[in-house]
Protein backbone atom coordinates (compact mmCIF):
# COMPACT_ATOMS: atom_id res chain seq x y z
CA UNK A 1 0.00 0.00 0.00
CA UNK A 2 1.39 3.50 -1.04
CA UNK A 3 1.68 5.98 1.99
CA UNK A 4 0.72 9.15 2.60
CA UNK A 5 2.30 12.41 2.14
CA UNK A 6 1.76 14.32 5.51
CA UNK A 7 2.68 18.09 5.67
CA UNK A 8 4.12 19.31 9.15
CA UNK A 9 2.54 22.91 9.61
CA UNK A 10 4.00 23.11 13.28
CA UNK A 11 0.14 22.41 14.58
CA UNK A 12 0.23 18.39 13.70
CA UNK A 13 -0.04 16.59 10.40
CA UNK A 14 -2.36 16.15 7.69
CA UNK A 15 -2.28 14.40 4.39
CA UNK A 16 -1.21 16.27 1.05
CA UNK A 17 -3.53 14.43 -1.18
CA UNK A 18 -6.07 15.99 0.95
CA UNK A 19 -5.22 19.61 0.84
CA UNK A 20 -7.44 20.97 -1.40
CA UNK A 21 -9.84 21.76 1.21
CA UNK A 22 -7.70 24.07 2.28
CA UNK A 23 -8.03 25.83 -0.78
CA UNK A 24 -11.91 25.79 -0.55
CA UNK A 25 -11.67 27.11 2.46
CA UNK A 26 -8.67 29.76 1.87
CA UNK A 27 -10.95 31.04 -1.56
CA UNK A 28 -14.13 31.47 0.52
CA UNK A 29 -12.41 33.64 3.24
CA UNK A 30 -10.62 35.67 0.82
CA UNK A 31 -13.92 35.77 -1.33
CA UNK A 32 -15.20 37.28 1.65
CA UNK A 33 -12.42 39.39 2.33
CA UNK A 34 -12.45 40.98 -1.59
CA UNK A 35 -16.61 41.54 -0.78
CA UNK A 36 -15.88 43.59 2.49
CA UNK A 37 -13.68 45.85 0.73
CA UNK A 38 -16.41 46.67 -1.93
CA UNK A 39 -18.96 47.08 -0.42
CA UNK A 40 -17.03 49.10 2.64
CA UNK A 41 -15.34 51.30 -0.21
CA UNK A 42 -12.22 50.19 2.04
CA UNK A 43 -9.32 51.65 1.07
CA UNK A 44 -11.33 54.34 -0.91
CA UNK A 45 -11.45 54.36 -4.35
CA UNK A 46 -7.95 54.67 -5.70
CA UNK A 47 -6.93 58.07 -7.86
CA UNK A 48 -7.18 55.89 -11.43
CA UNK A 49 -10.49 54.63 -10.44
CA UNK A 50 -11.91 58.31 -11.57
CA UNK A 51 -10.45 57.21 -15.19
CA UNK A 52 -12.72 54.49 -14.97
CA UNK A 53 -15.25 53.90 -12.94
CA UNK A 54 -17.09 57.22 -13.76
CA UNK A 55 -18.56 56.47 -17.37
CA UNK A 56 -19.56 53.60 -15.69
CA UNK A 57 -21.42 55.05 -12.94
CA UNK A 58 -23.54 57.67 -15.80
CA UNK A 59 -23.80 54.88 -18.19
CA UNK A 60 -25.67 52.85 -15.64
CA UNK A 61 -27.71 56.13 -14.74
CA UNK A 62 -28.78 56.43 -18.31
CA UNK A 63 -26.51 59.87 -18.63
CA UNK A 64 -24.51 58.35 -21.99
CA UNK A 65 -21.03 56.58 -21.66
CA UNK A 66 -19.16 59.99 -20.48
CA UNK A 67 -16.50 61.06 -17.89
CA UNK A 68 -16.64 64.45 -17.44
CA UNK A 69 -14.30 64.10 -14.21
CA UNK A 70 -11.24 63.40 -16.50
CA UNK A 71 -9.05 66.03 -18.16
CA UNK A 72 -8.14 63.74 -20.86
CA UNK A 73 -11.61 63.53 -22.12
CA UNK A 74 -11.49 67.14 -23.02
CA UNK A 75 -8.44 66.54 -25.68
CA UNK A 76 -9.47 63.02 -26.94
CA UNK A 77 -12.99 64.08 -27.79
CA UNK A 78 -12.98 66.70 -29.95
CA UNK A 79 -16.83 66.71 -29.85
CA UNK A 80 -17.01 68.61 -26.28
CA UNK A 81 -19.26 65.76 -25.03
CA UNK A 82 -16.66 64.09 -22.88
CA UNK A 83 -16.79 60.98 -24.21
CA UNK A 84 -15.35 57.86 -22.98
CA UNK A 85 -13.11 57.44 -26.00
CA UNK A 86 -9.74 57.41 -24.85
CA UNK A 87 -9.60 53.79 -23.39
CA UNK A 88 -10.60 50.50 -25.05
CA UNK A 89 -14.58 50.53 -23.34
CA UNK A 90 -14.82 46.82 -21.87
CA UNK A 91 -14.14 47.18 -18.13
CA UNK A 92 -16.10 50.40 -17.84
CA UNK A 93 -18.80 48.98 -20.23
CA UNK A 94 -19.85 45.51 -18.68
CA UNK A 95 -19.13 47.68 -15.36
CA UNK A 96 -22.46 50.16 -16.42
CA UNK A 97 -24.57 47.43 -17.33
CA UNK A 98 -24.17 45.58 -14.46
CA UNK A 99 -24.35 48.37 -12.86
CA UNK A 100 -28.07 49.17 -14.00
CA UNK A 101 -28.86 46.64 -11.31
CA UNK A 102 -28.58 49.19 -8.18
CA UNK A 103 -26.69 51.95 -9.85
CA UNK A 104 -24.16 53.61 -7.63
CA UNK A 105 -20.68 54.12 -6.73
CA UNK A 106 -20.91 51.11 -3.84
CA UNK A 107 -22.55 48.93 -6.78
CA UNK A 108 -19.91 49.21 -8.74
CA UNK A 109 -17.21 47.93 -5.94
CA UNK A 110 -19.36 45.40 -5.39
CA UNK A 111 -19.04 44.20 -8.86
CA UNK A 112 -15.55 44.73 -8.95
CA UNK A 113 -14.90 42.72 -5.85
CA UNK A 114 -17.24 39.92 -7.53
CA UNK A 115 -14.11 39.62 -10.38
CA UNK A 116 -11.81 39.93 -8.07
CA UNK A 117 -13.38 36.76 -6.01
CA UNK A 118 -14.01 34.91 -9.55
CA UNK A 119 -10.30 34.99 -10.04
CA UNK A 120 -9.26 33.86 -6.76
CA UNK A 121 -11.79 30.78 -6.71
CA UNK A 122 -9.55 30.14 -10.50
CA UNK A 123 -6.60 30.57 -8.96
CA UNK A 124 -7.01 28.40 -6.12
CA UNK A 125 -8.44 25.51 -8.33
CA UNK A 126 -5.07 25.73 -10.16
CA UNK A 127 -3.19 24.93 -7.11
CA UNK A 128 -5.13 22.64 -5.80
CA UNK A 129 -3.92 20.81 -8.87
CA UNK A 130 -0.93 21.48 -8.25
CA UNK A 131 -0.88 19.96 -4.81
CA UNK A 132 -1.61 16.38 -5.68
CA UNK A 133 1.66 16.46 -6.88
CA UNK A 134 3.49 18.18 -4.26
CA UNK A 135 7.17 16.64 -2.62
CA UNK A 136 7.89 18.94 -0.28
CA UNK A 137 6.75 19.50 3.05
CA UNK A 138 6.04 23.15 2.69
CA UNK A 139 4.01 23.55 -0.83
CA UNK A 140 1.10 23.60 -0.11
CA UNK A 141 1.72 26.31 3.35
CA UNK A 142 3.55 28.46 0.18
CA UNK A 143 0.59 27.88 -2.12
CA UNK A 144 -2.23 28.72 0.61
CA UNK A 145 0.11 31.92 1.54
CA UNK A 146 0.24 32.96 -2.35
CA UNK A 147 -3.36 32.72 -2.34
CA UNK A 148 -3.20 35.92 0.15
CA UNK A 149 -0.57 37.82 -1.36
CA UNK A 150 -2.34 37.85 -4.86
CA UNK A 151 -5.13 39.27 -2.78
CA UNK A 152 -3.66 42.30 -2.32
CA UNK A 153 -3.56 43.07 -6.03
CA UNK A 154 -7.19 42.58 -6.24
CA UNK A 155 -8.33 45.11 -4.11
CA UNK A 156 -11.76 46.13 -5.81
CA UNK A 157 -10.91 50.21 -5.02
CA UNK A 158 -8.61 50.02 -7.25
CA UNK A 159 -10.72 50.67 -10.26
CA UNK A 160 -8.44 50.31 -12.60
CA UNK A 161 -8.98 47.83 -15.77
CA UNK A 162 -6.72 45.24 -14.64
CA UNK A 163 -9.20 43.55 -11.95
CA UNK A 164 -10.78 42.22 -15.04
CA UNK A 165 -7.67 41.82 -17.51
CA UNK A 166 -5.92 40.30 -14.91
CA UNK A 167 -8.63 37.33 -14.71
CA UNK A 168 -8.68 37.17 -18.45
CA UNK A 169 -4.93 36.51 -17.94
CA UNK A 170 -5.39 33.74 -16.01
CA UNK A 171 -8.39 32.47 -18.19
CA UNK A 172 -6.07 32.14 -21.09
CA UNK A 173 -3.25 30.56 -18.76
CA UNK A 174 -5.79 27.92 -17.72
CA UNK A 175 -7.41 27.39 -21.37
CA UNK A 176 -4.12 27.18 -22.42
CA UNK A 177 -3.05 24.35 -20.28
CA UNK A 178 -6.32 22.77 -21.75
CA UNK A 179 -5.12 22.42 -25.37
CA UNK A 180 -5.50 19.34 -27.14
CA UNK A 181 -2.50 17.55 -28.95
CA UNK A 182 -4.11 18.46 -32.09
CA UNK A 183 -5.03 22.02 -32.32
CA UNK A 184 -8.99 22.04 -32.87
CA UNK A 185 -11.78 24.63 -33.92
CA UNK A 186 -13.45 24.01 -30.73
CA UNK A 187 -10.28 25.04 -28.75
CA UNK A 188 -8.59 28.20 -31.56
CA UNK A 189 -12.30 29.55 -31.54
CA UNK A 190 -12.64 30.50 -27.34
CA UNK A 191 -8.72 31.21 -26.98
CA UNK A 192 -9.51 33.87 -29.76
CA UNK A 193 -12.75 35.33 -27.55
CA UNK A 194 -10.44 35.44 -24.92
CA UNK A 195 -7.93 37.29 -26.39
CA UNK A 196 -10.51 39.82 -27.89
CA UNK A 197 -11.79 40.25 -24.17
CA UNK A 198 -8.59 41.29 -23.18
CA UNK A 199 -7.83 43.07 -26.31
CA UNK A 200 -11.43 45.52 -25.37
CA UNK A 201 -10.46 45.44 -21.79
CA UNK A 202 -6.39 46.62 -21.30
CA UNK A 203 -4.38 46.66 -24.53
CA UNK A 204 -1.01 45.88 -23.09
CA UNK A 205 -2.91 42.84 -21.55
CA UNK A 206 -3.55 41.81 -24.68
CA UNK A 207 -0.15 42.62 -26.33
CA UNK A 208 2.22 40.46 -23.55
CA UNK A 209 -0.52 37.90 -23.47
CA UNK A 210 -0.52 36.84 -27.39
CA UNK A 211 3.11 37.42 -27.98
CA UNK A 212 3.27 34.65 -25.22
CA UNK A 213 0.87 32.60 -26.43
CA UNK A 214 2.71 32.56 -29.77
CA UNK A 215 6.73 31.50 -28.18
CA UNK A 216 4.86 28.76 -27.17
CA UNK A 217 2.58 27.80 -30.16
CA UNK A 218 5.60 28.25 -32.71
CA UNK A 219 8.55 26.33 -30.23
CA UNK A 220 6.86 22.85 -30.62
CA UNK A 221 7.54 19.80 -33.11
CA UNK A 222 4.36 20.78 -34.93
CA UNK A 223 5.05 21.28 -38.62
CA UNK A 224 5.01 25.04 -39.40
CA UNK A 225 2.06 25.55 -41.82
CA UNK A 226 -0.22 23.67 -39.39
CA UNK A 227 0.99 26.04 -36.54
CA UNK A 228 0.14 29.17 -39.28
CA UNK A 229 -3.22 27.90 -39.55
CA UNK A 230 -4.13 27.42 -36.07
CA UNK A 231 -2.54 31.09 -35.60
CA UNK A 232 -4.78 32.21 -38.20
CA UNK A 233 -7.67 30.75 -36.79
CA UNK A 234 -6.95 32.20 -33.12
CA UNK A 235 -6.57 35.56 -35.23
CA UNK A 236 -9.54 35.57 -37.16
CA UNK A 237 -11.96 34.51 -34.17
CA UNK A 238 -10.12 37.53 -32.36
CA UNK A 239 -10.56 39.93 -34.82
CA UNK A 240 -14.19 38.78 -35.08
CA UNK A 241 -15.12 38.88 -31.17
CA UNK A 242 -13.38 42.16 -30.93
CA UNK A 243 -15.55 43.82 -33.78
CA UNK A 244 -18.81 42.28 -31.96
CA UNK A 245 -18.06 43.97 -28.54
CA UNK A 246 -17.14 47.22 -30.43
CA UNK A 247 -20.23 47.02 -32.32
CA UNK A 248 -22.19 47.22 -29.08
CA UNK A 249 -20.00 49.82 -27.76
CA UNK A 250 -21.97 53.37 -27.15
CA UNK A 251 -19.26 54.78 -29.33
CA UNK A 252 -18.57 54.49 -33.05
CA UNK A 253 -15.38 52.51 -33.57
CA UNK A 254 -13.93 55.57 -35.19
CA UNK A 255 -14.25 57.65 -32.30
CA UNK A 256 -12.65 54.78 -30.44
CA UNK A 257 -10.06 54.33 -32.47
CA UNK A 258 -9.02 58.39 -32.80
CA UNK A 259 -9.50 58.76 -28.56
CA UNK A 260 -7.09 55.92 -27.77
CA UNK A 261 -4.09 57.18 -30.62
CA UNK A 262 -4.61 60.65 -28.68
CA UNK A 263 -4.37 59.05 -25.04
CA UNK A 264 -1.07 56.65 -26.40
CA UNK A 265 -0.11 59.82 -27.38
CA UNK A 266 0.25 61.42 -24.41
CA UNK A 267 0.95 58.48 -22.35
CA UNK A 268 4.42 58.19 -24.48
CA UNK A 269 5.06 61.49 -23.40
CA UNK A 270 5.15 60.48 -19.68
CA UNK A 271 7.92 61.50 -17.41
CA UNK A 272 7.74 60.59 -14.22
CA UNK A 273 10.70 58.29 -13.34
CA UNK A 274 13.13 59.00 -11.52
CA UNK A 275 14.96 56.73 -9.32
CA UNK A 276 12.69 57.80 -6.31
CA UNK A 277 9.28 56.88 -7.99
CA UNK A 278 11.13 53.71 -9.29
CA UNK A 279 12.04 52.69 -5.25
CA UNK A 280 8.47 54.31 -4.33
CA UNK A 281 6.11 51.83 -6.99
CA UNK A 282 8.52 48.83 -7.31
CA UNK A 283 9.00 48.22 -3.60
CA UNK A 284 7.58 50.74 -1.48
CA UNK A 285 3.99 50.58 -2.13
CA UNK A 286 2.67 47.66 -0.32
CA UNK A 287 0.75 45.96 -3.03
CA UNK A 288 3.54 45.74 -5.43
CA UNK A 289 6.25 44.23 -2.61
CA UNK A 290 8.20 41.62 -4.28
CA UNK A 291 6.69 41.65 -7.66
CA UNK A 292 10.32 42.96 -9.30
CA UNK A 293 11.77 39.31 -8.02
CA UNK A 294 8.31 37.55 -8.85
CA UNK A 295 8.65 39.09 -12.63
CA UNK A 296 12.84 38.68 -12.30
CA UNK A 297 11.93 34.78 -11.38
CA UNK A 298 9.68 33.98 -14.21
CA UNK A 299 11.90 35.67 -16.82
CA UNK A 300 14.79 33.43 -15.21
CA UNK A 301 12.90 30.50 -16.09
CA UNK A 302 11.15 31.50 -19.11
CA UNK A 303 13.99 32.32 -21.25
CA UNK A 304 16.06 28.88 -20.84
CA UNK A 305 12.70 26.84 -21.25
CA UNK A 306 11.77 28.89 -24.77
CA UNK A 307 15.43 27.85 -25.82
CA UNK A 308 14.80 24.63 -25.28
CA UNK A 309 11.51 24.18 -26.72
CA UNK A 310 12.66 25.93 -29.60
CA UNK A 311 15.81 23.29 -29.94
CA UNK A 312 12.88 20.84 -31.84
CA UNK A 313 11.43 23.07 -33.64
CA UNK A 314 11.88 24.76 -37.41
CA UNK A 315 14.41 27.77 -38.62
CA UNK A 316 11.63 29.90 -39.63
CA UNK A 317 9.96 29.16 -36.10
CA UNK A 318 12.52 29.51 -34.20
CA UNK A 319 13.27 32.77 -35.91
CA UNK A 320 9.90 33.91 -34.94
CA UNK A 321 9.62 32.78 -31.50
CA UNK A 322 12.64 35.07 -30.47
CA UNK A 323 11.10 38.07 -32.68
CA UNK A 324 8.41 37.90 -30.03
CA UNK A 325 10.46 37.47 -26.81
CA UNK A 326 12.50 40.53 -28.23
CA UNK A 327 9.01 42.30 -28.65
CA UNK A 328 7.69 41.31 -24.97
CA UNK A 329 11.31 42.72 -23.38
CA UNK A 330 10.50 46.19 -25.60
CA UNK A 331 7.01 46.31 -24.24
CA UNK A 332 7.87 46.03 -20.92
CA UNK A 333 11.22 48.64 -21.38
CA UNK A 334 8.62 51.07 -23.13
CA UNK A 335 5.03 50.70 -21.60
CA UNK A 336 6.59 49.38 -17.70
CA UNK A 337 9.87 50.74 -17.12
CA UNK A 338 9.75 53.68 -19.30
CA UNK A 339 7.35 55.40 -16.58
CA UNK A 340 7.09 54.29 -12.66
CA UNK A 341 3.49 54.00 -12.38
CA UNK A 342 2.70 51.71 -15.18
CA UNK A 343 4.20 48.69 -13.05
CA UNK A 344 0.44 47.36 -13.10
CA UNK A 345 0.96 47.19 -17.23
CA UNK A 346 3.01 43.89 -15.61
CA UNK A 347 1.37 43.26 -12.24
CA UNK A 348 -1.92 42.29 -14.23
CA UNK A 349 -0.19 38.67 -15.00
CA UNK A 350 0.59 37.74 -11.17
CA UNK A 351 -1.73 34.85 -11.62
CA UNK A 352 -0.07 33.17 -14.05
CA UNK A 353 3.49 33.93 -13.30
CA UNK A 354 2.56 32.45 -9.78
CA UNK A 355 1.20 29.45 -11.21
CA UNK A 356 4.34 29.44 -13.51
CA UNK A 357 6.66 29.45 -11.12
CA UNK A 358 5.09 27.03 -8.59
CA UNK A 359 5.64 24.20 -11.95
CA UNK A 360 8.86 25.22 -12.32
CA UNK A 361 10.46 25.88 -9.21
CA UNK A 362 9.70 22.56 -7.60
CA UNK A 363 11.61 20.93 -10.63
CA UNK A 364 14.48 23.38 -10.46
CA UNK A 365 17.97 22.84 -8.32
CA UNK A 366 17.25 25.94 -6.46
CA UNK A 367 13.38 25.08 -5.53
CA UNK A 368 14.58 25.49 -1.48
CA UNK A 369 16.42 29.05 -1.78
CA UNK A 370 13.91 30.50 -4.26
CA UNK A 371 10.44 29.30 -1.99
CA UNK A 372 11.85 30.81 1.07
CA UNK A 373 12.38 34.24 -0.70
CA UNK A 374 8.79 33.90 -2.14
CA UNK A 375 7.23 32.94 1.67
CA UNK A 376 9.10 35.99 2.85
CA UNK A 377 6.83 38.06 0.11
CA UNK A 378 3.51 36.03 0.81
CA UNK A 379 3.68 36.43 4.29
CA UNK A 380 3.81 40.23 3.96
CA UNK A 381 0.73 39.99 1.47
CA UNK A 382 -0.92 38.49 4.12
CA UNK A 383 -0.01 41.13 6.86
CA UNK A 384 -1.32 43.13 4.76
CA UNK A 385 -4.90 41.60 4.50
CA UNK A 386 -4.80 41.07 8.00
CA UNK A 387 -3.77 44.79 8.82
CA UNK A 388 -6.92 45.59 6.30
CA UNK A 389 -9.73 43.37 8.38
CA UNK A 390 -7.95 44.67 11.87
CA UNK A 391 -9.01 48.41 10.74
CA UNK A 392 -12.37 47.87 9.32
CA UNK A 393 -14.04 47.91 12.86
CA UNK A 394 -12.27 50.89 13.58
CA UNK A 395 -12.91 52.44 10.44
CA UNK A 396 -17.15 51.77 10.72
CA UNK A 397 -16.70 53.26 14.37
CA UNK A 398 -15.04 56.40 14.04
CA UNK A 399 -17.67 58.21 12.26
CA UNK A 400 -15.04 58.15 8.88
CA UNK A 401 -16.59 55.40 6.96
CA UNK A 402 -17.78 55.66 3.43
CA UNK A 403 -21.91 55.90 4.32
CA UNK A 404 -20.66 58.83 7.22
CA UNK A 405 -18.60 60.79 5.35
CA UNK A 406 -20.62 60.87 2.35
CA UNK A 407 -23.58 62.04 4.33
CA UNK A 408 -21.59 64.78 5.89
CA UNK A 409 -20.21 65.92 2.33
CA UNK A 410 -23.18 66.12 0.74
CA UNK A 411 -24.57 68.25 3.48
CA UNK A 412 -21.35 70.06 3.33
CA UNK A 413 -21.37 71.09 -0.30
CA UNK A 414 -25.00 71.97 0.13
CA UNK A 415 -24.10 75.01 1.93
CA UNK A 416 -20.59 75.83 0.61
CA UNK A 417 -20.33 74.60 -2.61
CA UNK A 418 -17.01 74.08 -3.99
CA UNK A 419 -15.30 75.81 -7.24
CA UNK A 420 -12.66 72.53 -7.36
CA UNK A 421 -12.64 69.03 -5.68
CA UNK A 422 -9.57 66.50 -5.29
CA UNK A 423 -9.91 63.76 -7.37
CA UNK A 424 -9.47 61.11 -4.71
CA UNK A 425 -12.90 62.58 -3.70
CA UNK A 426 -14.95 62.01 -6.64
CA UNK A 427 -16.41 58.44 -5.41
CA UNK A 428 -17.83 60.87 -2.15
CA UNK A 429 -19.34 63.30 -4.10
CA UNK A 430 -24.03 62.80 -4.15
CA UNK A 431 -23.35 63.89 -7.69
CA UNK A 432 -20.01 63.93 -9.40
CA UNK A 433 -20.93 65.20 -13.16
CA UNK A 434 -21.70 68.40 -10.64
CA UNK A 435 -18.04 68.90 -9.56
CA UNK A 436 -14.93 70.55 -11.04
CA UNK A 437 -11.60 68.40 -10.79
CA UNK A 438 -7.95 70.14 -9.11
CA UNK A 439 -5.37 70.33 -11.64
CA UNK A 440 -3.16 72.58 -12.55
CA UNK A 441 -5.17 75.09 -11.79
CA UNK A 442 -4.88 78.98 -11.19
CA UNK A 443 -6.96 79.74 -8.30
CA UNK A 444 -8.70 83.21 -7.52
CA UNK A 445 -9.07 85.30 -4.54
CA UNK A 446 -12.52 83.94 -2.57
CA UNK A 447 -12.98 80.30 -4.19
CA UNK A 448 -13.74 77.32 -2.55
CA UNK A 449 -11.21 74.43 -2.82
CA UNK A 450 -12.05 70.55 -1.25
CA UNK A 451 -9.12 69.10 -0.81
CA UNK A 452 -8.84 65.38 0.35
CA UNK A 453 -7.45 64.71 3.80
CA UNK A 454 -3.96 63.90 2.90
CA UNK A 455 -4.45 64.86 -0.77
CA UNK A 456 -1.12 65.19 -3.55
CA UNK A 457 -2.75 67.05 -5.70
CA UNK A 458 -2.14 70.52 -4.44
CA UNK A 459 1.20 71.09 -2.26
CA UNK A 460 1.00 72.07 1.52
CA UNK A 461 3.12 75.22 0.44
CA UNK A 462 0.18 76.36 -1.66
CA UNK A 463 -2.55 75.53 1.25
CA UNK A 464 -0.30 76.70 3.82
CA UNK A 465 -1.82 80.68 3.81
CA UNK A 466 -5.91 78.95 2.96
CA UNK A 467 -8.47 79.67 5.33
CA UNK A 468 -9.45 76.41 6.58
CA UNK A 469 -13.60 76.26 6.43
CA UNK A 470 -14.28 72.74 7.41
CA UNK A 471 -11.83 70.43 8.80
CA UNK A 472 -12.22 66.55 9.42
CA UNK A 473 -8.93 65.72 9.24
CA UNK A 474 -7.35 62.92 12.02
CA UNK A 475 -5.30 64.16 13.94
CA UNK A 476 -1.65 62.07 14.44
CA UNK A 477 -1.55 59.73 17.52
CA UNK A 478 -4.71 57.50 16.22
CA UNK A 479 -4.56 54.25 17.70
CA UNK A 480 -5.86 50.80 17.50
CA UNK A 481 -5.71 48.13 19.82
CA UNK A 482 -3.27 50.35 21.45
CA UNK A 483 -0.95 50.43 18.53
CA UNK A 484 -0.20 53.49 16.36
CA UNK A 485 -1.39 53.44 13.16
CA UNK A 486 -1.70 55.47 9.97
CA UNK A 487 -5.65 55.42 9.43
CA UNK A 488 -7.18 54.73 5.62
CA UNK A 489 -6.09 57.34 3.34
CA UNK A 490 -8.67 59.78 1.74
CA UNK A 491 -11.79 59.54 3.99
CA UNK A 492 -11.32 62.73 5.41
CA UNK A 493 -11.28 66.09 3.95
CA UNK A 494 -10.49 69.91 4.16
CA UNK A 495 -13.02 72.92 3.06
CA UNK A 496 -10.59 75.68 1.76
CA UNK A 497 -11.26 79.86 0.95
CA UNK A 498 -8.53 81.33 -1.00
CA UNK A 499 -7.08 84.30 0.14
Amino acid sequence: MRPKLYLDLGLGTMPVKKSGIYFVWVAIALSCFQLICGWNVLPLAGSDSIVFLPPALFFSRSLGFINPLYFVSHFADLSGHDYFNYYVPLFPLVLGWLGKIHPGVRGLFLICSGFSAIQIWCYCGQLRGLARSVRGKWQVVLYILSVFYLATYLLPTMGRPEILSSLLALGVYIWYQRKPVKRTVYWLLPMGSLFALLLCTQLLGFYFSFLIFLTFEFSNQRPLGQQLIDILWVIASTIVATAIILAISPLPVTDVAMGVTRHIHYVLQRTDRSLHLYFYYWFYTSVNFGFIFIAGLASFFYIPDIRQRTRVCSVASRWIVWICVVMVAIGVVRFVLFAAPTVYNLTQFISPFLLYLFIRVKRSRIAVPAGGILGIIFTFGAVIVVRILCLVPDYLNDGRSFDSVSTILSSKMQTMPPDFVSPGLWALCPDPSSIKITGHNSFKSGQIVLLQGRARDIPESVTRNWEVIFDTRIKPGHLVLGIPVRHPDGYTFTFYRVP
